[in-house]
């Protein structure tokens, strides 16, 4: 996989929609090193938009045409559905391409652990677009953590969702496979992973999955509680249903806590078309933390830029032979076997033992 170190590392993207375009075409296209090449769209709006925003892209509205061509890339992204993921994963791993896949990175965790499969048999570097680890609460907590003496974590709280009363016609507010996923999969697969990379493994699951909204058919609320290895309990709520301001982010230890009260604002700064090299880009409404001492002293802290390119710059530098592979595959699978977990639990009312 070694690259010259001048060459621009040719990405071929699969699926156009909101996630492809908005945060996979965006930061492919404006990260140093990597050229978005193709994409593979049948959608003939999202045709027009590839002409207009990448007209040196190669777009192809049929698959069997793409994997014809496949030779001329690089890597491929995927940023399709996620039941779409197991499909095209396989078919872009056995002719040995490496591959983004986002998350979730399927539509279960079988599927998932298919797709996990394929990627040993066949030798095949593939990573999670697990991007959200580089939020600005999630690496301001990360900072601040190995900076401030909070003595021995006791509890996290972690509140991620949006609210929106209204059922809207996407993909992920349809039930898919008979198995009602939402707003679990989508967010939770996110802030699942985030409590996993600050506080590490779990080795219990409660969960709380529900539908709020009248014409849903697909969960869109959901509450876990997760015991971590080393004793530390994360309480993680997220939804479709959320109005009110509460604090994103609270970690509370034995001689004191750390709130963040702001979200990371990349996804919104990106569907306005802000650009990453602009100075505002992942630096919070709130840039700040609230730091309580032992003494019970407030001390109100800057918070850390949100940079979720990081992750393609990380892959670049895998793909170059410089780093590590940015998220394994492993990661987001075991995520995923979590959230199957948490659903269980709802279902059952009942604590699930890793």
């Amino acid at each position: 996989m070694g690259q010259e170190q001048n060459h621009n590392l040719k990405i071929a993207l699969i699926g156009f929609g909101f996630v492809g375009r908005v945060f996979h075409a965006n930061m492919i296209d404006q990260t140093e090193g990597l050229e978005l090449s193709a994409v593979v769209t049948h959608n003939e709006r999202a045709t027009a938009q590839v002409h207009q925003l990448y007209p040196r892209a190669r777009v192809y509205d049929n698959n069997d045409d793409f994997f014809k061509d496949i030779d001329r890339y690089d890597a491929v992204s995927i940023g399709t559905p996620d039941d779409t993921h197991l499909e095209f994963a396989a078919r872009v791993m056995q002719v040995g391409k490496p591959v983004v896949i986002d998350k979730p990175v399927a539509g279960s965790s079988q599927e998932a652990n298919k797709i996990l499969d394929v990627a040993q048999a066949t030798g095949t570097p593939a990573a999670a677009f697990q991007n959200r680890r580089h939020d600005a609460e999630i690496l301001t907590a990360s900072k601040y953590l190995k900076e401030l003496d909070l003595g021995r974590i006791i509890r996290v709280e972690s509140r991620y969702g949006s609210f929106r009363p209204n059922v809207e016609t996407g993909w992920r507010e349809q039930k898919k496979h008979d198995q009602p996923r939402g707003a679990l999969f989508d967010l939770g697969a996110h802030t699942l992973d985030q409590v996993v990379q600050l506080f590490g493994p779990v080795t219990s699951i409660y969960g709380e999955v529900s539908t709020q909204r009248e014409d849903a058919v697909v969960p869109d609320d959901f509450f876990i509680a997760a015991t971590h290895q080393q004793g530390i309990i994360s309480h993680i709520v997220g939804g479709l249903v959320q109005s009110t301001r509460q604090p994103r982010l609270t970690i509370q230890g034995t001689l004191g806590s750390l709130q963040i009260n702001d979200q990371d604002p990349e996804e919104d700064q990106l569907k306005a078309g802000m650009r990453i090299d602009d100075p505002h880009f992942g630096v919070m409404s709130d840039p700040t933390a609230c730091y309580i001492d032992r003494e019970g002293e407030e001390h109100i802290l800057p918070a850390v830029r949100g940079w979720q390119p990081a992750f393609y710059e990380g892959w670049r530098d895998f793909l170059q032979g410089k780093a590590d592979n940015p998220v394994p595959l492993a990661d987001s699978v075991h995520v995923l076997e979590l959230l199957d977990q948490a659903m269980l639990s709802s279902q059952e009312k009942r604590i699930i033992q890793e």
